[in-house]
């Protein structure tokens, strides 16, 4: 479901940063749990939500029957909508 591929994608751009080894992991995970967290909320599909990348930077406020979901970022400002389909 990508969350492996999520893992070790943070790890790798973690140790690209400078990181070592323990706090590139420490670092991933941490970014994988909260991207896992604020992807829950979610319905697409069947099952859990997805894993949100952009967790921290921007959210989904809303969604109406339209199929449009509201987009903000993470300090409040609208970024525009984001139309499903």
């Amino acid at each position: 479901h990508g969350t492996g591929c999520t893992l070790s994608s943070a790890i790798a751009a973690y140790l690209a940063r400078g990181m070592d080894v323990v706090e590139a992991v420490a670092s991933a995970k941490a970014y994988l749990s909260r991207a896992l967290q604020e992807g829950a909320g979610y319905a697409l599909g069947g099952g859990d939500g997805p894993v949100h990348h952009f967790a921290g930077v921007w959210r989904w406020t809303a969604r109406d029957g339209s199929g449009t979901s509201r987009i903000r970022m993470s300090d409040g400002t609208p970024r525009g909508d984001h139309h499903a389909g």
